[in-house]
C-alpha cells in the first residue's frame, strides 16, 4: 500500500472542492503537476485513474489522492453513472510518498518552513487509496465543506479548514492492522522518544532501558517501518534541527553542535557534511548572504 506522509505542523491546508457526476463512458481529466494535492471519494459508481504508472479502480465508497507532481488520467471511462467529492489541498511543509514511513532527507519539500526555534512536530500519513472504513460521516463533511455557511457565528473559511482537519484525521485512521502491531507502535514511540530527547546523551543502552527491549529488536523494527536504526534516526532528526538553528540564529556553530546533541563540533560538522552534502557554515550562508562569522 502507497501512503502519503506530512510532516506538521504545517498542517495540510485546504484551498477548494465540490462534488462531481458522471455519466457512462466520462473520463476524469489528463493532467500534469497540477501543483496541488486531489482527494477523490467516490460516492456512487466507478472511476479509473492512473497516477504514472499506476492504476486505481475507485469504487463506491472508496478515496484517492492524486499527487501534485504526479501526471494522472482515466485509463478507461466510467462504466456507469458516477457521483464524486474532489478536494483540492496543498501543504507549506515536507511530505514523502512511498511505502515506508520515513522522516529525514528524503522528504519533499516543497517549500521552506519559517520555523523559529525548536518546534514539536509529528507524521501524518494518509493512505493514498483505500476504502473509506465504513465512515460515510466522511460524504457529509465534504458536502459541508463544499457549501459552508456561517450560521454558528463560524467564518465559512475558516469552517471550511476546521472540516477538513476532520476529514484528514479520519483518513489518517482507516483500518490498517499492521499500523496497529506491537513491532510498528514500538517503532513510534522509540521515534517519538528520540524526537523528544534528542539534545540529551543517547545511546542502545539508554533505549533499552526505556523501552525493555534488546536493542537488536529495537533496530530491526525501525529499519522494518522507519528504514534505519535508532541512532540513524537520531542523527537525520538532530541534523534537522541544527538547520533550524543555523537557518533562524546567529548561535555558534559549536554551541549548535551541542544543543542538538553532539557530543563535539567535529564530528557535528562531518555528521552534517555526510547527510546534507554541505557544512553548517555554507548551509548557513546559503540563507545570509553573509553575517555574523560562525
Amino acid at each position: 500500500m502507497a501512503f502519503i506522509h506530512f510532516v506538521a505542523p504545517p498542517l495540510p491546508h485546504y484551498i477548494s472542492s465540490g462534488k462531481m457526476h458522471y455519466e457512462v463512458g466520462d473520463c476524469h481529466p489528463n493532467r500534469s503537476a497540477i501543483e496541488v494535492f486531489d482527494l477523490l471519494a467516490v460516492c456512487k459508481g466507478d472511476l479509473y485513474i492512473a497516477e504514472e504508472e499506476r492504476s486505481f479502480e475507485v469504487r463506491e465508497g472508496e478515496f484517492l489522492i492524486l499527487r501534485p507532481d504526479a501526471h494522472h488520467y482515466s485509463f478507461k471511462p466510467c462504466t456507469e453513472a458516477t457521483d464524486f467529492y474532489w478536494a483540492h489541498f496543498q501543504t507549506t511543509g515536507e511530505w514523502h510518498a512511498g511505502q515506508e514511513a520515513w522522516y529525514g532527507p528524503r522528504m519533499n519539500q516543497p517549500k521552506e518552513g519559517p520555523f523559529f526555534g525548536s518546534i514539536e512536530r509529528f507524521m501524518l500519513t494518509l493512505p493514498q487509496y483505500h476504502r473509506l472504513s465504513g465512515s460515510l460521516q466522511i460524504f457529509d463533511w465534504l458536502e459541508e465543506i463544499s457549501h459552508p455557511t456561517g450560521e454558528d457565528g463560524v467564518a465559512p473559511q475558516w469552517k471550511q479548514q476546521l472540516l477538513f482537519q476532520q476529514v484528514l484525521y479520519a483518513l489518517g485512521n482507516v483500518d490498517r492492522p499492521d499500523w496497529e502491531s506491537p513491532p510498528r507502535r514500538l517503532a513510534d514511540s522509540v521515534a517519538q522518544f528520540l524526537r523528544s530527547r534528542y539534545a540529551d546523551k543517547i545511546d542502545h543502552q539508554v533505549i533499552k532501558d526505556a523501552f525493555h527491549f534488546h536493542p537488536v529488536y529495537i533496530t530491526r523494527c525501525m529499519k522494518q517501518y522507519y528504514g534505519c536504526t535508532p541512532l540513524e534516526y537520531l542523527n537525520h532528526y538532530r541534523i534537522e534541527q541544527s538547520k533550524l538553528l543555523l537557518k533562524n540564529s546567529f548561535m555558534p556553530i559549536h554551541r549548535i553542535a551541542g544543543e542538538t546533541g553532539f557530543n563535539s563540533s567535529s564530528y557535528f560538522i562531518r555528521m552534517f557534511t555526510q547527510l546534507t552534502g554541505d557544512t553548517p557554515k555554507n548551509y548557513r550562508e546559503s540563507f545570509r548572504g553573509g553575517g555574523r562569522p560562525t
